[in-house]
């Protein structure tokens, strides 16, 4: 298991005296003594896997991470992940027609338009806007259906 990073700010860097209980410690990366408040030491102390990095540290290991290319097979389970959301509402949207009660109705609606909208934020996170546009849209008039064919079925409208 990989240890987590508990993020220090350097001693040298410190502008305003540290909080109460605050000790030094080196960063295991550089070594550069650093501030490890008291409940970080607590965790420290609880024998999980943490471990104390520099800010200076934990921004390079960051601007590393941003730079590596996903591997292929964390992308793909992603774009996976997006289909089966999509899946998911379209076989709720059609579920909804198919039903004559309004709280189930309700329900499929939900899980349609959420799963698209979580679809949406997922492919946005993915930097796939184009596609998250398109979840939004066809949450967008699942929800106009909706609201217009059981909210207030033509018949009630008059």
């Amino acid at each position: 298991m990989e240890p987590a990073w508990l993020i220090c700010i350097p001693v040298a860097e410190m502008e305003v005296e540290p909080a109460e209980g605050s000790v030094e410690r080196p960063c295991a990366e550089c070594g550069v003594p650093v501030w490890v408040a008291r409940s970080s030491q607590l965790m420290l102390a609880s024998g999980d896997p943490y471990r104390v990095m520099c800010t200076n540290c934990a921004t390079e290991l960051e601007e590393i991470r941003a730079e590596r290319p996903e591997p292929e097979s964390e992308r793909q389970t992603k774009l996976e992940l997006i289909a089966q959301l999509k899946a998911k509402a379209e076989a709720a949207y059609d579920k909804m027609h198919d039903l004559d009660d309004d709280r189930e109705i309700a329900w499929e609606f939900e899980i349609a338009y959420d799963s698209l909208l979580a679809a949406a934020r997922l492919a946005r996170e993915f930097g796939l806007a184009n596609e998250a546009e398109a979840h939004d849209q066809r949450a967008a008039h699942i929800r106009k259906v909706y609201r217009r064919q059981f909210m207030y079925p033509p018949d009630l409208q008059a």
